[in-house]
């Protein structure tokens, strides 16, 4: 099936039945041109309500259409207005479209606010930053060593100077990505080094390779259960990283497991168990957040809204959620319970819903009285995380919230727990 097709019939899906993006993509997971339709569809949901307006734009100047596609429209109008890109079809619905395309790119209004056209990058040393990459990127504020370029910028640059995504020193990583990571260094200052790290769900790495770079005196162990993004998860590491072995599951300072995690403690030795005292866990998720449904309607993160968010889909996604949030719960509690000497732990999603978020971290206070929650500071314009019970829960709003508007984030969420001290309460 044609590409374009594919990410119509994907369109038709979650916009017919409310279900999730994230889902319906990976249908195609084994599709050769995979990545092209997840970062095409990605787009599209990223500016679907502007890509409506001018599709009715269309179709006031040419009433036939509305009898095509309208998905299939929305595709070629993303890829032809916002993208400008040439069309590899032919056809009506294509000619319906290329009749009017100076009059819908005159559009400027229209097309700067289509869509969020940044790409990150996390450079790993920033001596060897080429002359010509600062003066096309800017530093991210915030967290160190995160550049920001317009996609633009970042195509022309790989085609008149070098692919940064093929060169060891940048690592294309989201900002929202690095934030967990960023905030374990910061507040692991304390810690006298080297100490171990463990990381649950690690693939496709790039939470592994910022561990590895952040913490260079440490050991990482990185489990990653599937065989299929173990590999995955290998491949880019040893991109990265130097092993003395070809096929080694050494690489630099971290060791890459495929194992069920919750089977650490009989994977690591009692040595290195008793040597963990920073968990870097962001465990599967909905992807709310970073393909979602709700933008038209979530203008803030009220309480209110975020309530009744999951009740406004459809059954299969409420019952998905309800299992993604216990298997959440049971990876960070079993963190938490197995490694002795555990000191801080990282939580992390990207998702929007509460039930993922803030009732996953409320149950983990509960069932783990000897850890409480870090204040962390609110980069990027987050929000606190939500209290959305009695005033004896004021503490869940210390964990953060990210907008998928934000200028920099995707939507995000991320809280820190840390063990108290012994004696306090």
């Amino acid at each position: 099936m044609n590409l374009y097709w594919k990410a119509a019939d994907i369109l038709k899906d979650t916009n017919s039945k409310r279900s999730d993006v994230k889902k319906s993509i990976f249908k195609h997971k084994d599709d050769k041109y995979f990545k092209t339709l997840y970062s095409m569809v990605s787009g599209i949901k990223s500016c679907e309500a502007q890509l409506d307006s001018m599709l009715k734009s269309l179709i006031d100047i040419e009433p036939e259409a509305a009898s095509e596609n309208e998905n299939l429209l929305k595709v070629l109008l993303y890829e032809l207005v916002v993208q400008n890109r040439k069309i590899r079809i032919g056809g009506r619905v294509i000619r319906f479209v290329k009749r009017n395309l100076a009059s819908l790119k005159s559009n400027v209004e229209i097309k700067s606010k289509l869509i969020k056209k940044k790409i990150s990058l996390r450079v790993r040393n920033v001596k060897l930053i080429p002359e010509e990459l600062k003066s096309a990127s800017k530093p991210i504020e915030g967290i160190p060593k995160i550049f920001s370029m317009d996609y633009e910028t970042y195509s022309d640059f790989n085609k008149q100077h070098f692919p940064l995504y093929k060169h060891r020193n940048f690592v294309l990583q989201s900002v929202s990505s690095s934030i967990p990571v960023f905030f374990l260094w910061k507040l692991s200052k304390s810690i006298p080094r080297p100490f171990s790290i463990v990381e649950a769900c690690s693939a496709p790495g790039n939470k592994t390779l910022q561990l590895s770079d952040y913490f260079r005196a440490c050991d990482v162990f990185s489990f990653e259960k599937n065989f299929k993004r173990f590999g995955i998860l290998k491949e880019r590491l040893q991109f990265y990283l130097k092993s003395k072995e070809k096929d080694s599951n050494q690489l630099a300072n971290v060791k890459i497991i495929n194992s069920d995690y919750f089977e650490a403690l009989k994977v690591l030795t009692s040595e290195q168990a008793n040597s963990v005292k920073v968990a870097c866990l962001d465990p599967s998720c909905s992807g709310s957040g970073m393909l979602n449904r709700v933008n038209d309607s979530l203008v803030s993160f009220e309480k209110e809204d975020l309530e009744k968010l999951l009740g406004t889909k459809e059954s299969e996604e409420k019952e998905r959620v309800e299992k993604l949030s216990e298997f959440q719960f049971e990876i960070v509690d079993a963190t938490m319970k197995s490694f002795p000497n555990l000191e801080l732990v990282s939580y992390s999603t990207c998702s929007l819903y509460k039930e993922e978020n803030e009732d996953v971290v409320k149950k983990l206070l509960i069932s783990n009285p000897d850890f409480d929650l870090v204040k962390l500071p609110a980069l990027f314009g987050a929000s606190r995380a939500v209290n959305f019970w009695d005033e004896n829960w004021s503490k869940i709003s210390r964990g953060l919230r990210f907008s998928p508007n934000g200028k920099e984030t995707d939507g995000f969420f991320v809280a820190i727990f840390r063990k108290k001290l012994r004696g306090n309460n």
